[in-house]
């Protein structure tokens, strides 16, 4: 069965909200990239920077300020596509946390360990 993706960020916070739940976001460590992280992370902060702010002024009037965060999850193994070493696990963590942190300051962040 196909996947149509659509249930997707803004669905998905949405029903968060509905929900009286706070989204916690958990980012695609395996072939995802530390932009791609950072980029997601401007797109629902507080204070949504040029990726966030063409969308919430299309379709929310409020920012969606997503405060936790995952990098990576179950990136142990060879049948995980993009599996990384434990010294390339770090520095992956490492520099993705550094940019998140650079875009908003104020997440909270966590990583799935890789063993």
């Amino acid at each position: 069965m196909e996947d149509p993706n659509t249930f997707g960020t803004d669905e998905f916070i949405e029903w968060c909200r509905l929900a009286g739940i706070e989204p916690y976001i958990c980012g695609n460590a395996g072939t995802g990239t530390p932009e791609e992280m950072s980029d997601w992370v401007e797109y629902c902060k507080p204070d949504p920077g040029p990726l966030g702010s063409a969308a919430h002024c299309e379709r929310h009037p409020d920012p969606f300020n997503v405060r936790y965060w995952s990098v990576g999850n179950e990136n142990w193994g060879g049948h995980e596509i993009g599996a990384k070493t434990i010294q390339e696990w770090g520095l992956f963590v490492r520099e993705t946390v550094k940019m998140m942190r650079r875009t908003d300051p104020s997440v909270v962040l966590t990583a799935g360990r890789p063993w």
